[in-house]
């Protein structure tokens, strides 16, 4: 299965592209670090992958069973809602679930009918291990797990969101995206604005969560025990690389004593072409030196 499929991605803004045909794919459970210099377009490939921009070219499929969530670093709160009420409505999905399940157990309890009542029977098991698979019987101390993990202590919970900082509101943020498990989470920076011990927290819970996801981030540390495969993204395409930042560290610099080994042995047959060139050019062996020439 691939829970998304980047396939020739475009991007200008100016006559220079900042995304010039990026290519991969992004399978089930892959922790992906997408890393490279400053101001080479990660936050744009990522807001075109979250569909928040539009490519100039190429095209992402996203599997249609794959739910997508994003960290932005720019956010707009309602106000007059407490910290719980946000991080609650994150789970508004699973709240419904639980209130579909209720209606469906009050209607196979009334129903007299044989086949509505086997409709209902497999609506209901399905729905009961739904709700098992995504943790949803205890709902508050998922959301207090999350708060707790996060930074948050309990004075906090009745806070007006508009009253929160900013760190607080991109933690919130976070928080949010965390509690929603999309089968496919995109981070920008993720772990700016957290202390050590939301950090190594953060850190934890990303590595254990079954999502797809790519990361942006600055902390080789956070990468290294987050992600198992690397994208570099340079002069407007992506190399790939297996392992976190460190294994891509020395995989890079193994590529490039190869292509050094692989220059310097080009120059010295160039070299030794141009030797062979200048002494034969008028000599026995013309022929050959214009055909060295040519090449």
């Amino acid at each position: 299965m691939i829970v998304l499929d980047c396939q020739g991605v475009r991007k200008h803004y100016g006559p220079e592209p900042v995304l010039a045909g990026v290519t991969f794919q992004v399978r089930p459970g892959e922790r992906i670090g997408l890393v490279g210099p400053n101001g080479v377009g990660k936050t744009t490939l990522l807001r075109i992958l979250a569909g928040k921009e539009e490519p100039d070219g190429g095209s992402i499929q996203v599997h249609p069973a794959v739910e997508v969530g994003y960290l932005e670093q720019q956010y707009v709160l309602a106000p007059g809602r407490t910290l719980w009420d946000e991080a609650r409505s994150a789970l508004d999905h699973l709240i419904c679930l639980q209130h579909e399940a209720e209606q469906v157990a009050r209607a196979l309890a009334q129903g007299t009918d044989s086949d509505e009542h086997r409709r209902l029977a497999d609506r209901y098991d399905f729905l009961q291990h739904e709700l098992y698979r995504r943790g949803a019987y205890n709902l508050d101390y998922k959301i207090e797990r999350v708060l707790d993990g996060l930074g948050f202590d309990q004075t906090s919970y009745a806070q007006p969101v508009e009253s929160l900082s900013g760190g607080e509101q991109n933690r919130l943020m976070l928080l949010r995206l965390l509690l929603a498990e999309p089968e496919l989470m995109l981070l920008d920076e993720p772990s700016n604005h957290l202390d050590i011990q939301a950090t190594e927290w953060l850190e934890e819970f990303l590595a254990e969560s079954p999502a797809a996801m790519i990361v942006v981030s600055h902390d080789r540390y956070f990468l290294d025990k987050v992600t198992n495969r690397t994208l570099e993204l340079f002069r407007g395409t992506v190399d790939s690389y297996r392992g976190n930042f460190s294994a891509y560290w020395r995989q890079k610099a193994q590529r490039l004593l190869v292509q050094r080994r692989t220059y310097e042995a080009q120059q010295e047959e160039i070299a030794k072409a141009e030797e062979f060139i200048r002494r034969n050019h008028y000599g026995e062996k013309h022929a050959q030196a214009e055909d060295r020439r040519k090449k």
